[in-house]
């Protein structure tokens, strides 16, 4: 939390400055956390043993072009079997999908949001009855097989294998309780992220090709 002179206390997050009687915010304002967050056994002063990397440059077996959400998982399910307590990795912050060339987490087009390029397509069919998905993702093994083979990760290739994908799950997909929730309790941050995706692509901003950005979010 921060105070402001007026001894207001404000919750971390992006706020919009305006002058009295303005309509147009002056400028956007963060406020974020004295410290970062620490465990409450490192407050307790008590060490953990720990794992570092950045999480594209790790792969499993049947990878998908890039360490992933299920590469982490998978690491962390190892250390947790052998006593290690953390995992540390690079922000996986939502980088520009239309220009996979921008590949730095550190300049990111939105630091509130997850790259979609991060979502295991293998796990999400585990987890969500798409059989015509399945079949097409079947059909690219191959293709993941290739692409994972790479000494250096091949972004464009990636995502344009992955996006494909999510788009067929998102048109076959019927439905589900907790994304209609997800859609409900969306922030207007949420909504804002979704409109610059679908402009960014040059999408007429329809509500289908907004709630498919929310989707990759909700995935």
């Amino acid at each position: 939390h921060c105070a402001n002179r007026s001894g207001l206390h404000l919750k971390s997050g992006y706020y919009d400055l305006y002058r009295k009687g303005a309509s147009k915010p002056l400028r956007q304002i963060i406020i974020h956390p004295a410290s970062c967050y620490l465990p409450q056994t490192l407050r307790e002063g008590q060490s953990l043993n720990a794992f570092s990397s950045h999480l594209y440059t790790l792969r499993h077996q049947s990878g998908e072009g890039i360490g992933d959400l299920k590469t982490l998982q998978m690491i962390a399910d190892s250390l947790a079997q052998n006593a290690n307590g953390l995992v540390g990795i690079n922000p996986l912050h939502h980088l520009f999908t239309t220009d996979r060339n921008r590949i730095s987490p550190y300049q990111p087009s939105n630091r509130c949001f997850i790259d979609p390029i991060y979502i295991n397509i293998a796990q999400m069919l585990s987890e969500l009855h798409l059989p015509k998905t399945t079949q097409a993702y079947t059909q690219s093994h191959s293709a993941f097989a290739e692409v994972d083979s790479k000494r250096l990760i091949d972004y464009g290739e990636t995502w344009c294998l992955k996006s494909k994908l999510l788009e067929e799950a998102f048109s076959e997909f019927q439905g589900h309780a907790d994304f209609t929730q997800f859609l409900q309790n969306q922030s207007e941050l949420l909504r804002s992220h979704c409109l610059f995706e679908v402009e960014q692509a040059h999408e007429f901003p329809s509500t289908e090709r907004l709630h498919y950005r929310a989707f990759l979010q909700w995935l």
